[in-house]
């Protein structure tokens, strides 16, 4: 039968052989992950840096004219947002605007 010693001593070497195993959750250092696009995006619209969904829309809308608005897919990596419209003739457009000054980049 193994005597107190030597148990201690396995536990003890046990815990040397699994760093972290002996903290607890809030003792360990927290695991970062890299930054989402809607996090991002998030964040620099609230430091001001990007304009709202809503303006950048209505940047978006005025070089067509009378379209419908069918969705919009934002390139958070270029801060830019590529809007979807449909005209009146039934013609698909697409719309590129930067984020950040609300200009047309692209009309396709």
């Amino acid at each position: 039968m193994p005597d107190l010693r030597s148990l201690a001593l396995a536990a003890v070497l046990f815990l040397a052989a699994t760093p972290g195993a002996a903290l607890s959750p809030r003792d360990r250092p927290p695991v970062t992950r890299p930054m989402a696009d809607h996090d991002m995006a998030r964040e620099e619209r609230s430091n001001g840096d990007l304009r709202s969904l809503g303006q950048l829309l209505a940047c978006a809308q005025r070089p067509v004219g009378r379209a419908e608005y069918l969705g919009v897919e934002p390139d958070i990596g270029a801060s830019s947002y590529r809007f979807k419209f449909m005209r009146p003739d039934g013609r698909v457009m697409w719309v590129d605007v930067d984020a950040r000054s609300c200009r047309v980049l692209s009309m396709r």
